[in-house]
């Protein structure tokens, strides 16, 4: 069987790794042997029947192949590409084993995905109307996810969001080289077809959706960036991580020149590679990401440290920021050595300063911060009985309910910034958890 090509799917072109060919996939999927009891399935948040949705791209059936993505994650074609599947799926395959390499599962699923969306509107079947209308608060991730389950479900869904564009983070946040704005937008809009109503451009009353609607669904996201607190960290020359991704995905100028400057970013998460690769494509002449713990603790994939130090970045270890010094703009930053004490709450080790270790200092022309997120808690502040706990909303694990039972959240706000198929999971989840709350049924 042949299949119709579809333009790359990339929109503005940026993305690192282009669309598989149809011959490519086929021969990719053949190299599967669909294990009895797939590992890479178990390393799936989302549950994805990865040897099935595989199985059916050999055998030319890519109508079937979608309808096993879309059934666990609804999200699939932005999860392809900014999944790290050597982390997740085809990092549980089993072929490594063999002495040959991991079956490309994200390059798969974005080869059925860009198919079905060039085919239609999704092919889903909706259950018969219930007569119950859910507000959900927020257009991302889990709130896109969340809204395309209800609809499943029978429900009438309007989901309300203060941007001018749906996606959240995946189209505001998310480096260009893994995925474009014009992709994550479309996924959205294509999804709509289920029938969800999407207001745009509205900040919206959590007593007014509590009072016009049967539930409520609050995928917030996070909104704040978090602070070094030290001394100079309001110097010209100091910007957030995400200023200078959600510029460079809008168009905007920067927040910042980097063309030829010397540049630290402060943090090891995947956020701080995202900044540290961004700032070197933008020509800055040196670019050193510095973090207080060891790289066996550092959150960031270790596929993604390796894409930046192919790029030319520096990694320094075992340093943190004492301050940043400047006359009128940043030039250092003043670095204390660390070493590792005892494990604290998140199960790392904690960082220590060393007494025994003078601090140092880095020249520098720009700092960036790359320290993570956290909720804006006015919405959810203003909503009774609701509660929250070191910055994320608390809800119950198996259904996604907070402390008031009109009330459901996921995403980013309740796990503190994971990836996006578990955003996309825990919607879903809350989606099914609300279904079974409005209607009386058990969970």
């Amino acid at each position: 069987m042949t299949f119709a090509r579809r333009p790359g799917g990339t929109g503005s072109g940026e993305e690192l790794r282009p669309a598989m060919e149809p011959h490519e996939a086929v021969a990719e999927a053949a190299r599967c042997i669909y294990c009895e009891d797939a590992p890479c399935a178990r390393g799936c948040p989302a549950g994805i029947d990865v040897a099935s949705f595989i199985r059916k791209i050999h055998t030319g059936n890519l109508r079937g192949a979608a309808r096993v993505l879309l059934e666990a994650n609804v999200l699939s074609a932005s999860c392809a590409r900014v999944c790290p599947t050597e982390e997740l799926c085809s990092g549980r395959c089993v072929l490594p084993g063999m002495g040959v390499r991991a079956i490309d599962i994200g390059q798969l699923q974005r080869f059925v995905m860009e198919w079905a969306m060039e085919q239609g509107p999704p092919a889903m079947p909706l259950a018969s109307d219930t007569g119950k209308h859910v507000a959900v608060v927020g257009a991302g991730p889990a709130g896109i996810a969340c809204a395309v389950e209800l609809r499943r479900l029978g429900h009438r869904v309007s989901v309300y969001d203060s941007r001018q564009q749906p996606g959240g983070l995946v189209t505001h946040a998310i480096a260009t080289h893994k995925i474009t704005p014009e992709v994550a937008v479309h996924e959205v809009q294509w999804l709509a077809h289920t029938g969800f109503e999407l207001h745009l451009g509205q900040q919206v009353s959590p007593a007014d959706l509590g009072r016009d609607h049967d539930a409520v669904f609050l995928g917030l996201g996070l909104g704040h960036a978090r602070r070094l607190e030290v001394d100079g960290e309001d110097l010209p020359g100091v910007v957030d991580a995400m200023d200078i991704i959600t510029a460079l995905r809008s168009g905007r100028p920067l927040p910042v020149e980097l063309q030829d400057r010397d540049v630290v970013v402060i943090g090891g998460g995947n956020t701080a590679t995202d900044a540290a690769l961004l700032c070197t494509q933008q020509g800055a002449q040196q670019v050193t990401m510095v973090y207080r713990r060891s790289a066996a603790e550092m959150p960031a994939y270790a596929s993604e440290l390796a894409l930046v130090r192919a790029r030319g970045s520096a990694l320094l270890l075992l340093h943190a920021p004492r301050c940043i010094f400047g006359r009128s703009q940043v030039e250092g930053v003043e670095l204390q050595p660390m070493r590792l004490g005892d494990p604290d709450g998140s199960g790392r080790r904690r960082p220590v300063p060393r007494e025994d270790a003078p601090p140092t200092t880095l020249p520098c022309d720009v700092v960036v911060r790359a320290l993570g997120q956290t909720v804006d808690l006015d919405l959810p502040g203003r909503i009774e009985g609701l509660r929250v706990k070191r910055g994320r909303i608390v809800v119950d694990p198996r259904t996604g309910r907070t402390g008031n039972p009109k009330y459901f959240a996921g995403g980013d706000c309740v796990n503190g910034g994971r990836e996006v198929v578990h955003a996309a999971a825990e919607g879903q989840r809350a989606a099914r958890g609300m279904h079974a709350t409005i209607l009386g049924q058990e969970v």
